[in-house]
């Protein structure tokens, strides 16, 4: 026997003889007596119960011991618990167990049976009395349970609720922020755009900073400004922006109220000036409703007391004088808001806030971008005459409408006159801001005393004084100084017109001076004759005298006084903004340096380059560091921030060295010595930086050319609509390039007429500045240098030549990576429109990532001074970046950058050239990468010179170092011919490359082996995936908030069903059908191409696209169904996709009309699509009044013009995308040519396609154009050319036979969905304003689309393909267009409302509206009979309903039907079993004027110029080949509408059309005079004498004296004696209209 046994029976004696009767051993059950553990039973009850006590009560224990018991615990059941309840048992079950783990290792049985004792004990308590006491209990336990339950549900499902309103209300703000960020980048486009753009209107204005406050400053604003300058830094991904701690306080959130605008929320930010002479101080702001900046003026009232505690009563008095003040000028507000004017800066809102010891003034102004004219003024250089006199026209314009309105300037000076980004003039501080200097400057405390005026010259009030004012800015700009002598003398010198002008404006009698009306019909202002106008040229500030600087920097920000090195510091945005490391590089034209910023701390490199901002070249510079800056990938260099700094010293000063050398930390390296004289060409370059003069500045401005704009850059596009709404809402594309279109924002330049600029400027003499410290140095001119800072990304690690020379060859997995994310980073740069050109190892670098980051773009590429890399015998056409110099030491970044530029531009500076030159410099770079390391700098020249040549020859040993592919990679790439050359995209998705590594590889390869079979498993595990996505309840609920968002209009939809109908109408005139097609149709990526449709994917992964537009699957069920006689229309939604995602794609309504004809000979097809299109804008008089021009090409016509401009054929569906891109993008004129670059067309062929593309108007003069092609010697070019010359000479034709009323022209630049079309193709364009601007309309466009058909059919369809015509027309700007209208039609819901008078009356009212809608009237019935009667009746106004029938017991079998025709309301009795027919007989009567003026229009439209036209314009249907006419005049006693007045023509007509029949062989001419009369009183007319004037007079003066309305039966007796007596009309009919009854006058 083990221990374990012993130990385990001893303890069972002990518990038996303890227990006795109440314990069991169970083994002495067993049949077989094996051996084994003990497991007993234990009968348990409350211990220590003495005889009179009761057990309430007892459990059984079981106890099973396992063999190694009690080192384990034994297994414990509860059984035949008697008084327990569960959850009592459930609870003496856990601690037991917990007991018996915690006595492991001793017997435990007594003492668990001890436990359960005296647990027992405890709960030994009598059972209730009852059972339903208890089973109440239990009841009132569960309910609070379950109580508690639902409320924690309650609980959680409010938490739930919030939680998804706040995830909602944050979506929301998200994508209202992604919707505010793409306007913003629109916006920044469009400016970009702006600013780019060379084509500029005669005369060319001056060119302005972008960077101006937009609001008149003064000088003594401008030290504000240096000040609070906002400091912008970014770290290696983001741009962060800070401000100092002035900002930080003037930041404030201010309200404003507009009674047009309503609540304006404005966010201030930084004090941008203050002005003492208007006591201001201005500020910019940001408009958080509409995103857009505008400006703030704060005056500030204060009434400090000095002496005592309390105001006196005087004082009391002058302070509610001066809040009385500036109400008035709160009040004055209110009408200037009114004035709108294309020169004034418009005022917006103004708020008054009063505190204890102040009042202070808020105007908000609209925010212009561009400097004022004080700098044109203080530069000290006369404006040129042309200039002056564009900036007089419009300053005049504006200043006249001003006078007009009865608005005074009262402070017109050179400070509140504006240069906006275009170089047009604003007016400024009109009225209002001279009103609030006034009162604010003024002390209120202060005594009375004599007040000196500190201009010299004196102040003129009144409209006069702004002439005065006027003349003396237009004399400061003439001379180029501030006039300050008195009297006035202006100099002989100017021509004698302008002399003329100014004396007529600053002549010292007022009387004498001439008013703006008089000023604008001066001679002065008169434009030269056409004839005597010299030949456009492109203005430069070489030719136009103007200092180009002052168009980069202000020239008020300009100081002129040369400062020593440490002051100029002071004022260096790069020194007080970073700290210098490390010396990176230097090179030809700058210097770059690695940089700690010192409010974030990160690390960035910075890029110095002297610049000259008078050089034309410098404005290319600018754009493309914008363009770079807008290039966000991760293996790109990022370029966050640039700025321009100035430095002047004086000419005799040596020119030190460049400062980025003199660094003071330990990293900087020591200064390499002088060259020698082997090296003295090569180092040319390297000596011109040395002498460059150090980076110090008088002040400097920043580009914003980081994520964020510019308060200006933002706000010269705030007059723009939003561009998101209006672009991508549109059916159809823009018109085609603007004739003024162009841009120089290109990385693509050339610099073959290149000259050499002075890079140090010397200012004129007017401008030299005498220092009292050295009167040697103030004598001699002063040299201006400019630096260009651009702040980039800092690449830590190394470049990719440190790593080639450090043996990249060996690491095959490494060096492909490199390669790959090289391959990326370019075909980024390239789908940006851009090219590298400069592509080398040094200029792409390595992160602390080992990622690829390529850099260098070659910023200073067309530098004045690269003439001077001319003499070294290398390409002048690679850009002049910043080079660092090669290991070896013995050559420059130019001769390096030589071996790697591409064969088509070496030694061509004027070569045409595309982004394939890229690929050939990354071909040489690969074979670097894939080479070993080449020691000397001689081997590395001649190994990579025998690799450009045409024959490629790589070096003997390269087989032992490439792994196979690498060499037909390098071929592929360094191939002579660029069409040869693959793209970066084409390259990527090569086979020759390896796959992506393991972290890209993976997922890559399985997705491309899943995607390639569409049956097999993991494809359709795939999808099922992708189909199980739970939506969560945010997304649910804002995927449709845009369509849902805005209280829904009853008017909306009714005019679209107005408009519905109208439209409907006309088609089926022309015998269309309506005909609806599939919704879904595949993917189809050509069909679309330049598209981007609604895509979507059905359940087994198939991609299905919802219709871009109706035309497209019409051709496909044309195709598939074999139809070929149809004429169908359709009106259905067309989608275009969101640029968010997970939202519901944008909804428009289209309009179809096809016409299918088994023939295509004919083009009468065409001339009915647009004859039906001009329809339905004769339809609509808002329509009408839009003028559409129908514009016509042909795309024979336009493939001819593609061809003789030498596109290649396989090209040319590239080169009509990129025309469709063109009219959708908006491109300008140059970035259209750099997408047609690619394509290698040369100048001189994109010379010839714009000659084409630019021309439209009638056809006989475009006829000798078109000639030229049908004379070309290629067959294809003239074949083409006549066949669309054919076409469209028949098409107008047969237009001209249709009396089309709208304009046609041919314009050869259009292109609309030319893959999809194969003949004449047209559309209906109106020019309309749209918020202050004036932007094309396209209201319809189609064209014939017969090759569509038979490139959809399938293979079994067989037969001849049919002509096919369609136009599309887009319905949602008919709507719009209708409900501007003034008077839009009357559209009802139904004719007839019948309302039950109480709740008893229902269910006669029922039976009654089931008559209505048996008999065919249109008719509704009010369900809610608790409505007021004036509510029914405001319904009824609103839903155009013209009947009510009321219906109540009361009246008895009587119904009172209330009448709403004829602009008033009357109220009849009648029978109810008389309403339907009652009713009938109205409906037949309005089928009889609708169908009447139908006829009548259509007739006016067939015969415009007939006869048949009275003077109310509608034609008689049924008068006899235009011999008889009746004219119908109205005589009311009171005005009444237009369309009243076309109901009672209409009406009238009708009632007498059987009259003109029986009478048109009595006479020709019938007048209709319709009155307003009783029939009773129309009667007494027929006793009316016309035998002559005396007897006609003394019958009047009869009926008169017999009826009341005396004057207006004279008006109709004075048109009685016109018709008979004058004219001698033989038939007059007097008609009431009043009741429809007529009498007949012979």
């Amino acid at each position: 026997m083990s221990d374990y046994s012993l130990q385990q029976e001893n303890e069972l004696e002990a518990l038996a003889s303890i227990y006795g009767d109440d314990f069991t051993d169970i083994r002495a059950q067993d049949p077989w007596k094996v051996r084994r553990p003990p497991e007993v039973y234990l009968y348990l009850r409350p211990k220590g119960l003495s005889n009179g006590q009761s057990s309430f009560v007892s459990v059984d224990l079981q106890v099973k011991c396992p063999a190694t018991y009690p080192d384990v615990p034994p297994e414990l059941e509860l059984k035949n618990a008697k008084g327990l309840s569960f959850d009592k048992q459930e609870k003496l079950n856990v601690e037991l167990n917990k007991l018996a783990r915690e006595r492991c290792g001793e017997v435990m049985i007594y003492e668990l049976a001890d436990f359960v004792q005296g647990f027992l004990t405890e709960h030994n308590v009598p059972p209730s009395s009852s059972f339903h006491e208890e089973m109440l209990k239990n009841q009132r336990r569960q309910q609070e349970r379950l109580a508690l339950e639902e409320q924690e549900k309650i609980d959680q499902r409010r938490r739930l609720e919030e939680q998804m309103q706040n995830e909602i209300l944050a979506e929301i703000q998200r994508r209202e922020d992604e919707r505010k960020e793409e306007k913003r980048k629109k916006e920044m486009a469009k400016l970009e755009r702006q600013e780019s753009s060379v084509s500029v209107p005669p005369p060319p204005p001056e060119r302005q900073t972008s960077v101006s406050s937009g609001s008149p400053v003064d000088s003594s604003e401008v030290k504000k400004t240096l000040v609070n300058r906002r400091r912008t830094t970014s770290s290696s991904r983001h741009r962060r922006d800070t401000y100092n701690e002035d900002n930080a306080r003037q930041q404030e959130v201010l309200h404003f109220s507009n009674s047009s605008l309503g609540e304006v929320v404005v966010q201030r930010g930084k004090c941008i000036g203050e002005s003492e002479r208007l006591g201001r101080s201005v500020y910019y702001a940001f408009n958080s409703i509409s995103g857009d900046f505008a400006v703030v003026y704060e005056w500030i009232l204060r009434w400090n007391k000095t002496i005592g505690k309390f105001f006196t009563s005087q004082e009391k008095e002058k302070i509610e004088k001066c809040k009385k003040q500036i109400q008035g000028v709160e009040s004055e507000l209110n009408s200037l808001l009114k004035l709108q004017h294309p020169h004034l800066v418009h005022y917006q809102a103004m708020s008054i806030s009063e505190s204890e010891d102040s009042l202070t003034v808020h105007l908000l102004a609209e925010h212009v971008s561009g400097c004022s004219l004080a700098e044109r003024v203080s530069s000290g250089c006369a404006v040129p005459v042309d200039e002056l006199r564009r900036h007089t026209q419009q300053l005049l314009s504006a200043l006249h409408y001003l006078h007009t309105n009865s608005v005074v300037h009262k402070h017109l000076s050179a400070s509140c006159v504006l240069l906006d980004a275009r170089g047009d003039v604003r007016l400024s501080d009109y009225s209002l801001c001279k009103r609030l200097s006034d009162v604010c400057k003024e002390d209120i405390f202060e005594q009375s005393h004599v007040r000196f005026s500190e201009d010299a010259l004196p102040a003129r009030a009144g409209k006069k004084g702004d002439v005065w004012s006027f003349g003396l800015l237009l004399l400061a700009l003439a001379v180029g100084r501030e006039v300050k002598e008195y009297p006035l003398t202006v100099p002989d010198t100017l021509p004698a017109d302008l002399r003329d002008f100014l004396n007529r404006c600053v002549c010292l009698d007022d009387a004498d001076r001439w008013h703006t009306h008089q000023l604008l019909d001066h001679p002065f202002l008169r434009p030269p004759s056409p004839k005597s106008l010299p030949p456009c040229q492109e203005s430069s500030p070489e030719d136009t005298g103007v200092d180009f600087a002052s168009t980069v920097v202000p020239r008020s920000l300009l100081l002129s006084a040369p400062f020593s090195t440490e002051v100029q510091k002071q004022f260096s945005r790069y020194y007080n903004e970073f700290s210098e490391l490390q010396l990176l590089g230097k090179g030809a034209f700058g210097a770059v340096i690695k940089v700690q910023n010192k409010l974030d701390g990160c690390y960035y490199a910075v890029k110095r380059i002297q610049v000259n901002p008078a050089s034309k070249q410098f404005r290319r510079i600018k754009g493309e560091v914008t363009l770079l800056s807008r290039l966000n990938h991760e293996n790109i260099v990022r370029y966050y921030n640039a700025w321009i700094e100035r430095q002047e010293m004086s000419s005799g000063a040596e020119l030190t060295s460049d400062s980025s050398e003199a660094l003071s930390t330990p990293e900087r390296p020591s200064r390499p010595a002088a060259p020698s004289r082997r090296n003295e060409d090569l180092s040319l370059l390297g000596r011109l930086e040395e002498e460059a003069p150090p980076p110090a500045l008088a002040s400097s401005v920043e580009w914003s050319t980081s994520l964020e704009r510019s308060s200006s850059a933002k706000c010269s596009t705030a007059d723009s609509e939003d561009e998101e709404e209006e672009e991508e809402e549109d059916v159809f594309c823009p018109s085609f390039l603007p004739p003024d279109s162009d841009s120089e924002s290109d990385i693509i330049f050339d610099n073959a007429d290149a000259s050499r600029d002075s890079l140090l400027q010397q200012e004129p003499s007017s401008r030299k500045a005498a220092d009292p410290l050295d009167s040697t140095d103030s004598e001699k001119p002063l040299l201006i240098a400019h630096y260009l800072y651009i702040q980039m990304e800092y690449c830590e690690k190394s470049t990719l030549r440190d790593t080639i020379d450090q043996g990249l060859f060996e690491d095959s997995s490494r060096l492909w990576r490199l390669f790959r994310e090289i391959l990326d980073g370019l075909s980024y740069i390239h789908e940006q429109g851009m090219i590298h050109r400069d592509l080398k190892p040094v200029n792409i670098f390595l992160d602390s990532q080992d990622h690829v980051k390529i850099g260098d773009f070659g910023l200073a590429t067309d530098h004045p001074a690269n003439v001077a890399a001319g003499k070294l015998e290398v390409d002048e056409s690679s850009s002049g970046f910043v080079p660092k110099p090669d290991p070896t030491d013995n050559m420059t970044g130019m001769v390096g950058t030589a071996l790697y530029v591409g064969p088509e531009v070496q030694g061509n500076t004027k070569a045409t050239y595309n982004q394939k030159v890229d690929l050939f410099s990354l071909g040489i770079i690969l074979f670097e990468m894939s080479y070993r390391p080449m020691s000397t700098a001689s081997e590395r020249i001649f190994v990579l010179s025998q690799l450009r040549k045409e024959s490629i020859t790589f070096p003997e040993d390269f087989c032992k170092y490439e792994s196979g592919t690498q060499r037909k990679v390098i071929g592929w790439l360094l191939n002579h011919d660029p069409a040869l050359r693959p793209t970066a995209v084409e390259l990527l998705k090569s086979d020759l490359l390896p796959p992506p590594q393991m972290e890209e590889s993976e997922l890559h390869e399985v997705l491309q082996h899943t995607m390639a079979n569409v049956n097999g498993k993991a494809y359709r595990t795939m999808v099922n995936q992708l189909f199980s996505q739970n939506i969560s309840p945010v997304t649910d609920y804002t995927y449709d908030t845009d369509i849902h968002k805005g209280s829904f209009h009853l008017a909306s939809a009714k005019l679209q069903q107005y408009v519905y109908e109208t439209v409907t109408r006309i088609f089926r005139r022309h015998g269309a059908v309506r005909l609806q097609t599939p919704l879904l149709l595949p993917r189809n990526r050509r069909l679309y191409e330049g598209c981007e449709t609604a895509c979507f994917m059905d359940h087994s992964g198939m991609l299905v696209s919802l219709p871009y537009d109706l035309r497209l699957a019409f051709a496909r069920f044309v195709a598939r169904n074999n139809i070929s006689h149809l004429k169908r229309y359709s009106i259905e939604r067309v989608f275009r996709p969101r640029k968010l995602d997970r939202v519901h794609p944008r909804e428009l309504l289209e309009c179809a009309f096809d016409i299918i004809i088994p023939i295509s000979s004919s083009l009468m097809p065409d001339a009915e699509a647009i004859y039906t299109v001009s329809e339905v804008i004769q339809e609509f008089s808002a329509l009408q009044d839009r003028n559409y021009t129908i514009h016509l090409n042909h795309t024979s016509l336009l493939k001819a013009i593609l061809l003789h401009s030498v596109v290649p054929e396989d090209k040319l569906t590239h080169a009509s995308n990129i025309l469709c891109d063109a009219m959708s993008e908006k491109l300008t004129k140059r970035e259209v040519e750099a997408k047609f670059c690619n394509l290698s067309l040369s100048n001189n062929s994109m010379q010839t396609l714009y000659k084409f593309i630019e021309q439209k108007g009638g056809l006989q003069e475009l006829l000798p154009l078109i000639n030229s092609l049908t004379k070309q010697k290629s067959s294809a070019v003239s074949q083409m050319a006549k066949q669309g010359l054919k076409d469209l000479e028949e098409l107008l034709s047969l237009l001209k036979k249709l009396t089309l009323k709208l304009q046609v022209v041919v314009n050869l630049g259009l292109v609309y969905k030319v893959q999809h079309h194969c003949g004449v193709i047209f559309q209906f364009v109106a020019f309309i304003r749209r918020r202050k601007r004036t932007v094309p309309d396209i209201l319809a466009a189609g064209g014939r689309y017969d090759h569509l058909i038979h490139e959809l059919r399938g293979p079994t369809v067989s037969g001849v393909v049919p002509s096919a015509v369609g136009a599309s027309l887009a319905l949602d700007k008919i709507c719009s267009a209708v409900s501007s209208m003034e008077e839009p039609p009357p559209v009802s819901c139904c004719d007839v409302l019948v309302v039950p008078v109480g709740q008893s009356s229902m269910s006669r009212a029922v039976s009654v509206t089931q008559k209505l809608w048996t008999a065919g009237v249109s008719s509704d019935i009010v369900y809610d009979v608790a409505q007021s009667q004036e509510a029914l009746l405001e319904h009824c106004r609103q839903a155009g309903i013209t009947f009510m029938v009321l219906v109540s017991d009361k009246e008895g079998n009587y119904l009172k039907v209330k009448s709403f025709e004829k602009d008033r309301q009357s109220e009849k009795r009648i029978p109810e079993s008389d309403l339907v027919d009652h009713f009938i007989q109205k409906s037949r009567t309005k089928l009889s004027e609708e169908r009447n003026r139908e006829i009548s229009e259509s007739a006016s439209l067939q015969n415009p110029k007939g006869s048949v036209l009275g003077n109310s314009g509608v034609c008689d249907s049924h008068c006899s080949s235009g011999l008889m006419s009746m004219n119908v005049n109205l005589v009311t006693p009171e005005k009444i509408s237009a369309s009243s007045r076309r109901r009672y023509e209409t009406q009238i007509q009708t009632r007498l059309q059987n009259l003109s029949n029986s009478l048109q062989n009595r006479s020709s001419d019938i007048e209709v005079l319709a009155v307003d009369l009783p029939k009773e009183t129309l009667i007494n007319f027929l006793s009316l004498e016309f035998d002559g004037e005396e007897q006609f007079n003394i019958s009047v003066k009869t009926l008169l004296s017999r009826l009341p309305k005396q004057r207006y039966l004279k008006l109709i007796c004075e048109q009685l004696q016109h018709f008979k007596i004058y004219k001698r009309v033989s038939v007059v009919v007097l008609y009431s209209y009043r009741d429809d009854y007529y009498k007949i006058l012979l």
